[in-house]
């Protein structure tokens, strides 16, 4: 089986973490708040993350990858951030959070030996609504409940089954029939017999 460096599993949180947010009004501050608006207001967020030349260099920087069904959307505001051993409860408890938006992901295929069959990951995608703002992520794809997608996905240290796309705009794909598209322009296509052979090539 293919053996990952350790900081790999990392790699989503560490992304997370190096977001950089741009408002677009001006004087804002990247944190959420509540400011008592009416109307939405709109923040755009942009991940520094790298991009793969090949669906076989993304493959081996992925932990799971899933043919899975979106079963539940919901937008929280969660802290993002990996705790550390010098962390006070204190500090963890005032760091401000960040609008996720959480897929909830029922397995049906898995090309990896895990996740198993039937589980459900809770697919964490940067932005979404939260109270009085819509926080939307560049390239980040258009996922509805009820489809089917292949997902290239990143273990979460954060949370208990969570998991992050080990990018956004080359990690969520479409079925059809025997070919597979990629939901963001940047991807890749490719059948399923290749999908197949991703998992021998791990091995």
């Amino acid at each position: 089986m293919y053996i990952k460096n350790s900081v790999k599993h990392i790699t989503a949180a560490v992304i997370a973490l190096l977001i950089t947010m741009v408002w677009c009004a001006c004087g804002k501050n990247a944190h959420i708040r509540n400011e008592g608006q009416a109307e939405k207001q709109k923040v755009l967020i942009h991940a520094d993350e790298p991009l793969y030349n090949s669906i076989e260099s993304l493959a081996k920087q992925t932990d799971y990858i899933v043919l899975g069904e979106i079963v539940s959307k919901r937008c929280e505001a969660r802290n993002l951030r990996v705790p550390n051993e010098n962390d006070k409860i204190e500090d963890i408890a005032l760091d401000e959070s960040t609008a996720v938006t959480i897929y909830e992901v029922k397995v049906v295929n898995s090309y990896t030996p895990d996740p198993p069959l039937g589980m459900v990951l809770e697919l964490m995608v940067l932005g979404g609504e939260y109270e009085t703002t819509s926080y939307i992520l560049e390239d980040a794809p258009k996922l509805l409940v009820g489809n089917e997608y292949v997902f290239f996905l990143t273990k979460s240290q954060l949370f208990k089954n969570g998991v992050w796309l080990t990018n956004n705009s080359q990690s969520a794909y479409i079925v059809d029939h025997e070919r597979i598209s990629s939901v963001c322009n940047s991807g890749f296509d490719f059948t399923i017999n290749e999908l197949a052979k991703l998992h021998e090539d791990r091995d």
